[in-house]
């Protein structure tokens, strides 16, 4: 797959949501798929639910914490064509659900 031109990449919604909250930890507002896939795999994946669930009480996106990573990595790597190493910049949450994406040429 040829990777897609755009310089700088921004997310908005549903991802969002996701990777701010706990057990994901990323600075800077930024963040790539690989990343985020090898959090969920070694916070998240593993963890039996019971255990995890008291980990984090009152966390709404838990229960998709292990699949919703996967399902972004591959929008945004096979949908979007962006490498997967590739840096993408996230934007405080929208006030609606969208999964959401922006761009900026550079």
């Amino acid at each position: 797959m040829k990777e897609n031109p755009v310089a700088t990449w921004y997310v908005i919604g549903g991802v969002v949501d996701l990777i701010k909250s706990k057990p994901f930890e990323f600075s800077n507002n930024q963040f790539d798929s690989q990343s985020m896939l090898t959090q969920a795999n070694e916070r998240v994946c593993h963890q039996e639910w019971s255990t995890f669930q008291n980990q984090y009480p009152g966390n709404e996106y838990l229960y998709g914490s292990c699949l919703f990573p996967a399902y972004y990595a591959a929008l945004i790597n096979d949908g979007y064509g962006i490498d997967m190493h590739k840096t993408i910049n996230f934007l405080p949450s929208a006030t609606d659900w969208t999964l959401g994406a922006v761009l900026s040429m550079h």
